[in-house]
């Protein structure tokens, strides 16, 4: 008797789990596209894809054991897929994982964490410029209205916080300079950046990011320019409903999502690269894919409005 020809080959099971998440991505890109989602969909990879390893490793355990693999593979996907989805359409403030402040790791640079505030005392208008290279940061408004700038930085290397005041004009720079920090600081230390700006006080506001995830809500300020000098990372940015500003958009790589409000006239002027460029609910009244410009129906200067010029490489830019 032929011993080997006894035995049975156990029968693997089919794996669907990266299927359901591919599936997945697709339907959170929709949710986007729609304005379903609440937080930028480049948060999820940013802040869970220890996670995903992790599942994904348990799914390739079970990848050999017939009907009960694949079922194990099918709820482990639809878990990972309804886990974004919760994330995505959840409200209110996410705090970062307690396996993102590896601490106990030794590396050339500590986080350190100082309050910041100014008081608002005369100031009509208020030119605000960020400098941060990495991490998480939000501009929400203030607290407390007697306070111009108030917040809390958590950050790596060096931090400038400098103020000039001018007649009714404050002018307020906050940077951050890392350039002595090796990459490992940033892989292991969370720089999170809470500021919050007095939002009755007029606001020229110029951003510049690096990588990390950031949303920025202004809809309750009084927005007279926004500049933002985006290279990587994820950058979520809610516009006010009133007034008449100008947003300037000069995005490398990264994805930037912009939330424009329904029913404010708007016009993009636009020149691309190879990345993706997303207008919905405007129309393209001249130019083609990589120049020109969109419009919302009837747009005109009389009441509210904004005005977009848009430079991007490879990035991916959507504004809805």
């Amino acid at each position: 008797m032929n011993t080997a020809s006894t035995l049975q080959t156990p029968r693997r099971s089919v794996s669907v789990f990266w299927p359901i998440v591919l599936i997945g991505v697709g339907v959170i890109w929709l949710m986007a596209n729609q304005g379903i989602a609440l937080r930028n969909p480049f948060e999820l990879f940013l802040l869970f894809w220890p996670l995903l390893l992790v599942v994904a490793g348990i799914e390739l355990l079970f990848n050999r054991t017939g009907m009960f693999g694949t079922l194990i593979s099918a709820l482990l996907g639809i878990g990972v897929v309804a886990g974004a989805i919760f994330y995505l359409t959840t409200p209110g403030e996410f705090v970062a994982p307690t396996y993102m402040n590896w601490n106990w790791m030794p590396r050339n640079g500590a986080l350190r964490t100082v309050d910041i505030g100014q008081p608002l005392e005369n100031a009509r208008a208020l030119n605000f410029e960020l400098h941060l290279p990495g991490g998480f940061a939000s501009i929400k408004p203030v607290t407390n209205p007697v306070n111009l700038v108030e917040g809390q930085v958590t950050y790596l290397g060096e931090l400038t916080h400098r103020v000039n005041r001018g007649d009714d004009i404050a002018n307020v720079l906050l940077e951050n300079d890392t350039r002595n920090n090796t990459w490992l600081d940033f892989w292991l230390g969370t720089q999170k950046w809470d500021v919050r700006l007095n939002p009755r006080v007029p606001l020229d506001l110029k951003l510049v990011v690096g990588s990390g995830a950031h949303t920025f809500d202004l809809r309750e300020f009084d927005v007279k320019s926004i500049v933002l000098n985006q290279g990587s990372g994820a950058v979520t940015l809610r516009l006010p409903q009133n007034g008449q500003y100008h947003v300037t958009l000069d995005v490398g790589s990264g994805i930037t999502n912009i939330e424009l409000p329904k029913g404010l006239a708007a016009r993009v002027n636009y020149d691309v690269g190879s990345g993706w460029f997303n207008v919905n609910n405007l129309r393209r009244v001249r130019g083609d894919n990589e120049q020109g410009v969109y419009e919302t129906d009837g747009f005109n200067q009389n009441g509210a409005y904004v005005i977009f010029d848009v430079d991007m490489g490879s990035g991916v830019v959507m504004i809805r």
